[in-house]
Parts: C-alpha cells; sequence; structure tokens
C-alpha cells in the first residue's frame, strides 16, 4: 500500500535545485558543457570553451544537482507523476509516452530533449537512474571527483593520473545519466506540478 505525505523543506528544495538548474541550462547544453570539460580533463589542453568562470558555475550548478539528487534518493522522494509506467518488456517504448521528455524552453525538440544515456527502464522511471547514480560513489566522493574535474580541466595536467580511463567512462555516463533525469524530473513534475507537493512511500 502505498501512503502520500507532504513533502518537507529538504525535498521541495531538492526540486526547486532541479529547477533551476535547467534555468540555467537547457539539457542539451548541460551535457556538452560536461563532455568539453571531461575532454580537457583527460588531454593536455587547458579548457576554452568559455572563460574559466563559466566553468566553476558549471561544476558548482551540477554539485548542486548531485545533492539534490542524494537528498532524494535518500529520502525516498518520489513524485508519481514522474513515474510514466513500467519499461515494456519487449524493450520497445510506446511512441506516446516518447513526449514526456521534451522541455517548455524556446529552442527543446523532442530530438534534443530525448534522453541518450538512461536505459529504457530509467527513461519510464528516472528515479532508478538517481539510485545508479548515488550508489556508484558517496556523496562526498562525488563531490570530489567534481572538484578534480575542475582542477584539471583547468590545467595541463591530466585527470588519467588519479583516474583510469575505465572510472572516467563511468563517471561520464553516470553524470550524463543525473543530468538526464533530473531533466525528465524537471519536465513531469517541475514544470506541469500544479497540485500541492507529495512524498510517496512504500
Amino acid at each position: 500500500m502505498t501512503t502520500t505525505l507532504p513533502e518537507d523543506k529538504e525535498t521541495l528544495f531538492a526540486y526547486l535545485t532541479i529547477h533551476d538548474f535547467f534555468d540555467c541550462y537547457i539539457v542539451q547544453d548541460a551535457l556538452k558543457y560536461l563532455q568539453s570539460i571531461l575532454k580537457a580533463a583527460t588531454g593536455k589542453k587547458i579548457w576554452k570553451r568559455s572563460c574559466p568562470f563559466s566553468l566553476l558555475h558549471y561544476i558548482q550548478q551540477l554539485d548542486k544537482l548531485s545533492t539534490a539528487a542524494f537528498t532524494i534518493h535518500n529520502n525516498f522522494s518520489q513524485r508519481a507523476q514522474a513515474i510514466i509506467g513500467k519499461a515494456p518488456i519487449d524493450g520497445n517504448p510506446d511512441i506516446n509516452q516518447l513526449q514526456a521528455c521534451k522541455g517548455c524552453k524556446r529552442g527543446d525538440t523532442l530530438w534534443s530533449c530525448f534522453p541518450r544515456s538512461l536505459t529504457l527502464s530509467q527513461y519510464y522511471d528516472p528515479y532508478k537512474a538517481l539510485k545508479k547514480f548515488c550508489n556508484y560513489m558517496a556523496e562526498p566522493e562525488w563531490k570530489k571527483a567534481l572538484a578534480e574535474l575542475q582542477e584539471y580541466a583547468l590545467s595541463p595536467a591530466t585527470i588519467n593520473d588519479i583516474y583510469p580511463p575505465y572510472n572516467i567512462l563511468m563517471l561520464q555516463l553516470r553524470l550524463a545519466q543525473l543530468i538526464e533525469a533530473c531533466h525528465l524530473l524537471e519536465v513531469r513534475t517541475n514544470n506541469t506540478n500544479k497540485k500541492p507537493a507529495e512524498k510517496k512511500r512504500k
């Protein structure tokens, strides 16, 4: 049996943090920033996509998004409207559910917003991606990893000296899944949530 309770301030703040992140970045730009930072951190060239402040601001916002993910995951703070059902057994998504990823910002299209790092199951239930993210490393370890990505992206040294390539690929995947899953939460709950927020517990 599922019971619903009003969301506490910590949970509301977590969802507001997600909203603030996508107020700063549309999902495709957020993913491009991530790619450029990882490329600079693993290479010998300093990040030059924009001014250094842009990178510092992005990492700061990504760190806040990470904290929000841990809050939602640890508090079991699932909003029912974020979950659009169970993934089809045959692995083929219901075409009627494809619009459940499209934002309402100027320039948002189904093609640009469709998540490419999430599994089908995670698309239907983005909380599964948050669970993967939180289980991969503890929150302090994620904060350390983001700080190191920032440091190495702005220096000629390479982060490969402390992280083997496999770990970098996993960092990239988990961070991309974090961004895409949080975007689905934004689209499905923050943009359309007219009713009082609810907290779902099983």
